[in-house]
């Protein structure tokens, strides 16, 4: 399981990262299509990730993964890196 560099901050880096460009680009442009088709697959993302994903996850990597996943947020970065045990 990958808890180094950018993971330490967000647990979706690149949703993040994706999701905050096409809202800038919605934004800049002035598009309410784009905002609109940003905010629905966002959505869409905030039900699948939790229920498909981070099951997988679970399963796969058990109490490692709920430790991080009570530690990093989902989608928006915290500011202090989170340090995972040592072991």
């Amino acid at each position: 399981m990958v808890v180094e560099g950018i993971y330490r901050y967000v647990r979706n880096p690149m949703h993040s990262g994706v999701f905050t460009v096409l809202y800038g680009e919605g934004l800049l442009l002035g598009s309410l299509p784009i905002i609109y088709f940003v905010t629905a697959v966002f959505v869409l993302h905030w039900v699948y990730i939790p229920f498909s994903e981070e099951r997988g996850l679970e399963a796969r990597f058990g109490e490692e993964y709920l430790e991080y996943k009570r530690n990093v947020p989902r989608w928006i970065p915290q500011l202090k890196p989170w340090q995972p045990p040592k072991g």
